[in-house]
Parts: C-alpha cells; structure tokens; sequence
C-alpha cells in the first residue's frame, strides 16, 4: 500500500499502521486520535465494524492497515474524501487528486459516462471519478483494499422505518434531537470563535438561535452580495436581533475579477475538485476577505446550515404523491433526471446517456411502494450522492484557510430523527418550518419570511404540487431577465470569471453556458481533462 496524505489544508494523525482525520461521538464520549482509531481497530478485530461505525456520530475519515488489508472508511456523509487506486502492482491511496493525477505510474484515462453525468449534474454519484481507473469511497460505506481484490460494503443509509407521531410530537421529538445534536457541537468546539454563513433563509438562522439559546458568546455572522439584497437585509436583521456581530463583503466585479490570475484560488479549485464534485467557491471570496481583515481567530470554526431544510422536505419531489405516478424503476429514473441533471442542456446534457447511468445503478432496487421509491431517491441518490459529494464537499473553503467547520444540522441523530418522520408530513417543509418558526424564530424575534422570487408569484392551491424543478429552471428564466434586481451574489460575475480562468481552454465550450454551476463545471472540467 502507499498512502499519500497530509495536503496542506488539513491534516490527518497517524498512529501504529492507521491515519484519522475528524471526531466522532460513541455513546456520548467524544472520541478522536489514538482513541478513536483504538475502538475501529477493536471492532474489526472483533468482527463488529458495521455495527460500531453505525454508532459514531461525527465528521471523520479513517485508514486502517490490519494484516494484509486495508480499511477505507468514510463516516455518513463523506466528511473527508479519500480516492484510491492500483498503481502497478499495489494499491496508492490519497486524500489528494492532484497527488495521483501526477503520478506516472497512474493511467488518467477519463470516464466517458462520468463526463456525461459530470456535465449535467455538476458531481458524481456512486464511487466514480472522472477518471477511469479512480475511485472515491462513498459516503457511509468503508472499502476493503488486499493484494488484488477490493470488497465495497455500505454499513448505513437514512432509508430508515418511519414513526405514526402527530405533529405535536413531532416538534418536541425534533427540539430534544436538535438540543442533544448542538450539545454534542458546543462540546466538540469547545471556547473557539463560532463562525456563521449567515444567509436569508431558515437554516443558517436556526444555527444562530441555537447559539443566543445556549448563551455563547464568542459568535460571528457574516454575509456577501450585493448590500441591497433581501438576502444581506434579513441576515443583519437577525445577527442584530441576536446579538452577534454582523460582517459584510460586498462582491463587486472589480472584487470577482481580481482572481482570474490569483494562484491561491487557482490552487485552491485544484485541490477541491477530488475527481468528482464542483469545487464551492461563492464563499471562498468573503471568507478570504474576513481573514484579511484580521476579525476571524486562527481557531475559528465556520458552521454553515447546508441543506438542514432537506431534512424536512423541501426538496421532496411533489409529483409522486399524484396518484397517477407510475412507481416503478423508470419513473424514478425519470424523476432523478429532471431533479438533478439539470445543467448544460443546450449542448452537453445528453438525456439518453444520463438516464442510463442512472438505470444501471438503480436495476437492481425493488419499487412497489411510494415510500421505497421516495427511499432511493432522497436518503441514497440525494443525500449520498448530492449532499455528500457536492454540498459537503464546500467544507474545503474553509479548510482551504486553515479554519475547523461543523455541520449540526447533519448531526446523526437529529437527521435521523427526520428520516423516521413519515414521508406525507413533510410535503412542502410546513411542518418543519412550524417547528422552526413555533419553537425558535418567534420566541427570538426573528420570524422574517423568505423572499422567495419565483414561488411567491405561485398560488398557494398549487404551489405543493409543483415539483422543484419547475421553481429551478423558473427562477433561471426569471433571474435572467431580472440579472440587475436578483444577482445578489454576483453570480455574473463569477460566470464572468471562470471563463476568465479557462481562458483558450480547448475540450468543452464554455461559451454555451449561461448559469454559474454550469460554466464552472466546464471550467473544472476542461482543468481535468487538459491536465
């Protein structure tokens, strides 16, 4: 085995033949280091990994050598990628896809299926990468590395039975599991400076509140934009109300444009690509900023609110309550495709391949029911795929810096207390939007209302049965015609740059694309593929 790790942006631990990376709670201790190594290295020897790694609640990764194998193990959401390998005649494993991308001995021969699904979704699902020969260990899952076999095993998904509550008992079940889940985040951080992306929406808010809750005090709450934005006003507004200090980056096209030629963030979208996902980099600038402007402690923890909304429904797809759904494996194909694989489709999105790569993962799944097909495609392609490979993967900005992140809202015990709510309750968030609002917004006096710019022009009669899609491509159109009034994150201005970056790229045209996900996956892609 040869295992490359320790980038410059984070740093794995090394004790006897094993590497760790992160923490994780095992019946309420908070285990890192030697002795979280120590309980894995127990539960293999004594055959009970699957049941101990089903009970560690935390962000880490492990690699372990025992005897002739060796142990990949990713937590439930994928916290820290690893990549791995053959090289010759053994195994090379890394944390690091220019580490292997630059290797000699390594074939860079590119997936063309995962091209097509890189193209059109902006990520990868499964344990692909754009290369061939390159695989990534998927969330949940550990893989099994010997001379020459490599045993895959999945040991947790959120497909978990579901619970008859009412609603009442809903909300108190969800304050107790939100309660114990931030316990368990104020102890991990401990004294250091709490950091919040605090953005317009719901989920950022309710990390604030939690923070005024529990009294801490070390807190910080920044956002970016344009100042005029609904989103920068209702962020202040809250910080404000809260108590916590307010910073603002303004994202101007002078600002945007400075980074065309920065080798910092040339450096940094090599790193954080791993083969598989967009690099997140709308925060990269006003995190940048707010190191420069010394307000940020070098221990600082940055704890964004990413995707707790899906938790409670917000992108549960609509149509498959009608009862003229079809529930079975082409429709969910169907429905995964027009959820996710909706970028580049003026020249790149080849509908036929894209469905088939999705078929050919999901063949094997048995759908007789509403709740199995809902299973697949939220807690296993969505969460698995989507939330673990992309929107996780965001963490390597603040990694990128040298700072610490947490992610609460994917707190093992609290999302799971929501994947056991049943499927019904959640249709359009407004249950879990009650519980947010009832429980914590109006006690702290910050009830504001999104300003959503497309649903509102929707009538509430049918506003829950629109699938999300439709309010995707809807608020494009809109947003488009509008560029002036909604860009209030200056996407422009990042299109603007990433075309910038890939300057006379040949490969794939970046011309084509007119939406910042879809631009920014050629750019990345034509930085991969050119290498």
């Amino acid at each position: 085995m040869e295992i490359i790790l320790n980038t410059p942006f984070k740093t794995w631990s090394s004790f006897s033949g094993a590497y760790v990376i992160g923490f994780a709670f095992y019946e309420e201790k908070m285990l890192s280091g030697n002795e979280l190594v120590a309980l894995v290295k127990e539960a293999i020897a004594g055959k009970t990994l699957d049941d101990v790694l089903r009970r560690l609640n935390g962000n880490f990764s492990l690699i372990i050598e025992e005897r002739k194998t060796c142990y990949l193990i990713a937590d439930k959401m994928r916290s820290y990628p690893i990549l791995y390998t053959k090289k010759e005649n053994h195994w090379l494993i890394s944390d690091d896809a220019e580490k292997i991308m630059t290797d000699n001995a390594v074939s860079l021969e590119t997936d063309t299926q995962s091209i097509y699904e890189f193209l059109a979704a902006g990520y990868l699902s499964g344990n692909k990468t754009l290369l061939k020969n390159v695989r990534q260990v998927v969330a949940g899952t550990y893989v099994c590395l010997e001379e020459n076999e490599c045993r895959i095993t999945e040991y947790h998904n959120y497909a978990v039975c579901k619970t008859l509550l009412e609603e009442d008992e809903i909300i108190k079940g969800a304050e107790i599991a939100l309660e114990r889940a931030f316990g368990r985040l104020f102890e991990s951080i401990g004294n250091r400076q709490i950091v919040i992306p605090l953005s317009g929406g719901y989920d950022s808010r309710l990390i604030a509140c939690m923070c005024k809750r529990h009294n801490i005090k070390n807190v910080i709450c920044y956002s970016y934009g344009r100042p005029d934005s609904f989103e920068a006003e209702i962020s202040r507004k809250v910080a404000e109300q809260l108590g916590f200090q307010w910073l603002f980056v303004e994202y101007t096209p002078e600002l945007i444009g400075s980074f065309k030629k920065d080798a910092d963030f040339i450096k940094y979208l090599g790193h954080a690509h791993h083969l598989n996902t967009l690099p997140h980099f709308q925060d990269y600038f006003a995190v940048r900023e707010l190191k420069a402007r010394d307000v940020l402690e070098k221990d600082a923890v940055f704890v964004p609110g990413h995707s707790g909304d899906l938790l409670g429904g917000s992108k549960l797809p609509v149509e498959v309550f009608n009862e003229e759904f079809s529930l079975n494996t082409d429709s969910l194909v169907k429905l995964i495709y027009e959820h996710f694989f909706d970028l580049n489709k003026e020249k790149y999105n080849d509908r036929d391949k894209c469905c088939r790569l999705i078929f050919d993962q999901l063949k094997e799944n048995k759908i007789d029911t509403r709740d199995e097909l809902l299973d697949i495609y939220e807690p296993y392609w969505f969460v698995k795929s989507k939330v673990a490979n992309f929107l996780v993967n965001s963490m390597r900005i603040y990694e990128y810096f040298g700072f610490d992140w947490r992610l609460p809202l994917w707190d093992d015990e609290y999302a799971t207390f929501w994947y056991r709510v049943g499927w019904e309750k959640k249709i359009a968030s407004q249950l879990y939007n009650r519980f947010m609002f009832d429980t914590y917004f109006i006690p702290f006096n910050v009830d504001y209302k999104k300003n959503n710019t497309v649903k509102h022009l929707i009538p509430p009669a049918i506003k829950r049965y629109l699938p999300d899609c439709f309010f995707t491509s809807l608020r494009l159109i809109y947003m488009r015609l509008h560029k002036q009034k909604y860009d209030f994150n200056a996407q422009s201005c990042m299109i603007d740059l990433c075309k910038e970056i890939n300057g006379g790229k040949q490969g794939y045209d970046i011309n084509d694309a007119y939406d910042i996900n879809s631009v920014a996956v050629i750019c990345i892609l034509n930085q991969v593929v050119g290498s």
